[in-house]
């Protein structure tokens, strides 16, 4: 079944086009899940990856699924409008603590502040000069709690990069050798009672 899948998709003039087809870009990732081709195949041509510096002048990465893209032309130039989910992964953090870091980020995007980002090859023209406008509508597959395009309407609501820095350096450390020691040092226990 797969391959009259990708099948289907090559036909068709991208991914997104092919999966109105399937019920949207989510569905066919849905329908891919158990298959690791098509769930490859469909990455290949759907994933990005973003990098924002911040203004304490670090920079960020993030990876993003496309869920959805519009394009303007504009005489020699073209304006893409990407809607994305973000992918946050960092362990040891909540998933509040993950929204914080997909609201931050999407907080940069709104702000227009210097960002670059790759897209699947191929899927765009490269030949013309482009535009990109990244909109986070999803943080790890979960739709977003916040109004598009209103993030930055209450600067007391910002968060800032000291925040985020805090969180990931936070999901740094680990705690999976203090339970695995506690558990050995229960073994320990039991056998010498």
């Amino acid at each position: 079944m797969s391959n009259n899948i990708v099948d289907f998709i090559k036909k068709q003039d991208n991914l997104f086009d092919a999966a109105k087809y399937f019920g949207g870009i989510n569905k066919l990732r849905e329908l891919s899940k158990n298959n690791d081709e098509l769930k490859s195949f469909i990455k290949s041509l759907s994933e990005g990856r973003l990098s924002i510096k911040a203004s304490n002048g670090k920079r960020y990465y993030f990876d993003f699924n496309i869920l959805d893209f519009d394009i303007d032309d504009y005489d020699a130039d073209q304006h893409i409008m990407i809607i994305a989910d973000l992918i946050i992964d960092y362990p040891n953090l909540t998933n509040d603590e993950l929204l914080t870091i997909g609201k931050w980020a999407s907080e940069y995007l709104e702000d227009d502040s210097p960002y670059e980002i790759s897209t699947p090859e191929g899927l765009f023209d490269d030949d013309v000069h482009s535009y990109y406008r990244v909109t986070v509508r999803e943080v790890n597959s979960e739709k977003v709690p916040w109004e598009q395009e209103r993030l930055l309407d209450d600067p007391d609501l910002i968060i800032p990069d000291e925040t985020v820095e805090e969180l990931i350096q936070k999901s740094k450390i680990s705690k999976e050798p203090v339970t695995e020691s506690l558990i050995q040092l229960r073994n320990l226990f039991n056998k010498v009672l």
